[in-house]
């Protein structure tokens, strides 16, 4: 049985790989995380390069599929918020 997580912005900032955590489960990101993220790249440090690697992962992700149908990445899938 798969299990839904959804991730938000605190967990993908300070692991941006996390989305690859969650075997043969459901990850959901939701929009907010989406633009909070987005907010975030521009800083300096470790916070900014997170979230810069999060948004590229993600994207990466999305760009395999239909983002409102999901997208699979190696056995997860990451779906937007409906």
């Amino acid at each position: 049985m798969k299990k839904y997580y959804v991730l938000d912005t605190n967990i993908l900032l300070q692991n941006p790989n996390a989305i690859f955590g969650f075997e043969d489960n459901v990850v959901v990101i939701t929009g907010t995380t989406l633009q909070e993220l987005d907010s975030k790249k521009n800083m300096e440090g470790e916070l900014g390069f997170n979230a810069r690697l999060a948004a590229r992962l993600l994207e990466n992700i999305r760009s395999r599929g239909d983002i409102l149908k999901g997208s699979k990445a190696k056995e997860n899938w990451w779906k937007a918020d409906d």
